[in-house]
């Protein structure tokens, strides 16, 4: 039994939640609801949030890049007049193509758009969803990345003690094969998302998020990655 604004343990699901979820149909991964359940009267469903196999968050960190969902895409609907706002700028149409999500005390979402502007750059928001499900926009920023490179300015030998630590993996190869380049930042410093082999499976290979300083000597830091990821898997911006 929870405490007052506290959850409650993991339990086996009983006829009434079924009752909920019966309510709700997906065609692939599993669903995980947020529903408030008043003293008096039916369930009120707050949030849906379809996760993929692999690509389920920690508590606090973010989910892998997913396929933008007809929920995301509501999302984007309700927030189309703030992000125009907030860029001063009119938008054909504010279509989802991917997001990550992660789970704080209700939800933040970082969304890929297509605003179907004759733009090289991608508009991605973050919006937070509180637990009444109230949509709040925090930013709406312009992110382009370089076509792909080959040749990386630095070897990837000092990260992947940091990759192995953090996901308590040892990898007997951690190859480059390509990255791209944060096009969208300030001059001295860049952002590189490195697609790297680290085994032999299909599913084998690494995104990782790398900054470095440009300078002389500048040692590369590590800022994130995606795992479960194969050759043809594209490299995109991510949190």
């Amino acid at each position: 039994m929870p405490i007052a604004g506290g959850w409650s343990e993991i339990m086996p699901a009983t006829e009434e939640v079924q009752k909920i979820c019966d309510q709700v149909c997906a065609d692939g991964g599993d669903l995980y609801l947020t529903v408030f359940q008043p003293l008096e009267g039916k369930p009120a469903l707050l949030d849906v949030i379809r996760i993929y196999e692999d690509k389920m968050p920690t508590l606090g960190g973010w989910s892998d890049i997913m396929p933008a969902t007809e929920e995301v895409q509501k999302i984007c609907n309700q927030m189309k007049k703030d992000v125009e706002i907030k860029l001063k700028q009119k938008f054909p149409m504010l279509k989802a193509l991917t997001y990550q999500h992660q789970v704080v005390k209700g939800y933040n979402y970082f969304i890929k758009t297509d605003t179907g502007a004759d733009c090289q750059s991608s508009i991605y928001l973050s919006v937070y969803r509180d637990l009444s499900g109230k949509l709040e926009l925090k930013d709406a920023v312009k992110i382009e990345l370089s076509p792909l490179n080959e040749a990386l300015p630095f070897s990837l030998d000092q990260l992947k003690h940091v990759v192995e630590k953090k996901t308590g993996k040892t990898y007997s190869k951690f190859k480059g094969i390509n990255y791209k380049i944060l096009l969208t930042q300030l001059m001295g410093y860049q952002d590189f998302f490195i697609k790297v082999k680290a085994g032999e499976g299909i599913k084998d290979f690494l995104i990782l998020h790398v900054g470095c300083a440009v300078y002389p000597g500048a040692e590369p830091e590590f800022k994130g990655l995606l795992v479960n990821k194969t050759l043809n898997d594209p490299i995109e911006y991510f949190k």
